[in-house]
């Protein structure tokens, strides 16, 4: 399982999200991808498991972004073909059609103040052992 974070930028004076994941060795820079606006579920978790090289992958959204998103409900996603639901807690899950992938995303996420790419997967990382002692 991977933890990634999706956290707002500005390019070239607009709003944007941007897909932050970890590289396989902390001294190289981060890996990202801008997050088309109104991207669905669907398109985040294909961009995550790119990134990933097909590992599964939990992402926090943090909060400054999920307007830029279009993530209030898993429908599109689900319309295109994907298999994704939302539970009560507002958890998105995305699943390869053998089930054998998975994509969580987190929205709402305390991801704190900072916008910086590094902060944010700290701040991810801590979220994600948090839900794992719980």
């Amino acid at each position: 399982m991977k933890v990634f974070a999706i956290g707002p930028a500005v390019l070239e004076g607009t709003p944007a999200a941007f897909l932050y994941a970890p590289d396989a060795a902390p001294e190289l820079p981060l890996k990202h991808m801008i997050v088309p606006e109104d991207a669905d579920a669907g398109h985040i978790a294909a961009m995550a498991l790119y990134l990933s090289l097909g590992d599964d992958v939990t992402i926090f959204v943090h909060e400054g972004v999920e307007d830029l998103l279009g993530m209030a409900s898993c429908h599109a996603a689900v319309k295109r073909g994907c298999l994704a639901s939302i539970d009560d807690e507002g958890v998105i899950t995305v699943s390869s059609d053998d089930g054998f992938h998975v994509v969580k995303l987190y929205l709402h996420s305390d991801l704190g103040g900072s916008t910086v790419p590094s902060d944010l997967l700290a701040r991810a990382n801590a979220l994600h052992d948090n839900l794992a002692l719980a």
